[in-house]
């Protein structure tokens, strides 16, 4: 009888330790963002308006469930 028996344990645990986020090299991310906020980026003053309306229309709704004292968007 075979006397090894498997434990989940031996699996979850990395055979490298992981770095730390703060270590990790986000350039590639950061340039992703940079690259999105660059095509979304507009001076259209009806897209412009329609943004801000979306915006305080979210805002709103995430307040509506709130107790008045402690909204999340003020």
């Amino acid at each position: 009888m075979d006397q090894r028996y498997w434990t989940p344990s031996e699996h979850l645990i990395p055979a490298q330790p992981v770095p730390p986020p703060s270590a990790r090299d986000n350039s590639r991310t950061i340039a992703l963002l940079e690259q999105w906020t660059r095509e979304d980026a507009t001076n259209d003053p009806a897209t412009v308006a329609e943004a801000e309306r979306e915006l305080a229309e979210f805002k709103a709704a995430f307040n509506a469930n709130r107790p008045p004292d402690k909204p999340i968007f003020p």
